[in-house]
């Protein structure tokens, strides 16, 4: 295997991810043998009727260390940084500085591949609501 094909298959899973900056914020998402990424995430503020809220993207590697996201197949989407660090998925991407700010800041997310043991009880059952419907 190339090292493209290396890294997509490593990818491939599900994952609970922490933003860096605010371990608070965490998501669960999973990566499919096609790339497609389905993630699942607390509604905020809470919504008790509809507490999951799901993204679903076409992912593509453009080279081992950019991922290309999109939300229809054929847009341009957007790209974040990706490599592993041992076995930890590492996300980032940079911001353009704000008003005011000087500097770029530096987005990281770090992801854990989850055990059986680990996967919330309600994925499964949100996971197959997001993917029952049609992908644009």
């Amino acid at each position: 295997m190339n090292p493209l094909e290396i890294l997509a298959s490593r990818l491939v899973g599900t994952w609970r991810c922490v933003l860096v900056s605010d371990e608070a914020e965490f998501s669960f998402f999973r990566i499919l043998e096609d790339l497609r990424y389905v993630g699942i995430f607390s509604q905020v503020p809470p919504n008790p009727r509809h507490p999951y809220v799901d993204m679903r993207l076409w992912a593509s590697l453009e080279s081992d260390s950019v991922l290309r996201l999109k939300l229809r197949q054929r847009s341009e989407g957007w790209t974040r940084d990706v490599h592993f660090d041992g076995d930890i998925l590492v996300l980032g991407h940079t911001e353009k500085p704000k008003e005011g700010e000087t500097e770029p800041r530096k987005i990281v997310w770090r992801c854990h591949r989850l055990t059986d043991e680990e996967f919330p009880e309600w994925f499964e059952a949100e996971f197959s609501k997001a993917m029952a419907r049609p992908w644009l």
